[in-house]
């Protein structure tokens, strides 16, 4: 949890006088300012938050169908950062985004046959990072609350560490890095934007985000699942064009 807050808290620093700057709502036909801007274009995206790795399964048979050698390993509550490019067309927006995410094993329990091992980590850290393509539907609700919907797919690389299991004088290691490059990554979103700003939107986002199983050599490892949240800003790049507000008419 302190490793979460301590990467949120910048980005509350930087998001607090985007609020603050919001503009007075318009006097013409309780319309405000904010709702009449026209969203369409480059944006920018920043958020921040926490993750919940879900618990991941090792399977390895390098010591035959007699003796295999079994994990089940779960990891601490992470944080997780999202640094964003994409184009709002309107009701959509795509985007081509950049995730991180960190962790420390919480638990490693192994058995080699029926037995139990000792299982020692050399380093407890886990991490990732992705690239993502994604869609984004908004939901426009006729304020400056606006809930959209989305995912994307992408390639993760994953980062783990070896683990060394031991039984008397005998051990063995196992796992350790990735190699070969990345897996398939993939993610879902369902969030709230508020629209502080004419060039602004503040968001807070329900996100589950994988990777998919993989062998490497005589080592499977299932698919790799957490949810989380993240909290962040968006940043309109081009210009902000308002649209004309209704005149009064005389009678």
């Amino acid at each position: 949890m302190a490793m979460a807050a301590a990467a949120i808290t910048p980005l509350f620093v930087w998001l607090v006088p985007s609020v603050a700057a919001a503009p007075p709502p318009a006097s013409s036909g309780g319309a405000t300012s904010t709702e009449l801007a026209d969203p369409r274009g480059f944006y920018a995206s920043l958020g921040g938050g926490a993750s919940w790795p879900q618990p991941v399964r090792f399977d390895d048979d390098r010591l035959g169908p007699q003796l295999p050698i079994v994990g089940h390993v779960q990891a601490d509550q992470g944080f997780s950062l999202d640094l964003g490019l994409g184009y709002d067309f309107g009701p959509l927006r795509s985007e081509l985004s950049f995730v991180r995410r960190q962790a420390s094993i919480r638990s490693s329990s192994w058995t080699v046959g029926p037995y139990p091992v000792e299982a020692r980590l050399n380093d407890p850290q886990v991490g990732s990072n992705s690239v993502f393509a994604s869609l984004y539907a908004d939901l426009p609700i006729k304020s400056r609350l606006v809930p959209y919907v989305g995912g994307g797919l992408g390639i993760t690389a994953l980062k783990g560490n070896a683990t060394t299991l031991s039984r008397g004088t005998l051990s063995q290691r196992v796992g350790g890095g990735e190699g070969g490059g990345g897996v398939l990554g993939y993610e879902a979103k369902a969030g709230l934007a508020y629209r502080s700003s004419p060039r602004t939107d503040l968001f807070a986002e329900a996100v589950y985000q994988g990777a998919a199983s993989r062998s490497q050599g005589s080592l499977d490892r299932s698919a790799i699942n957490s949810w989380g949240y993240r909290l962040g800003l968006r940043y309109r790049l081009g210009g902000v064009h308002a649209a004309a507000a209704p005149q009064a008419t005389m009678p």
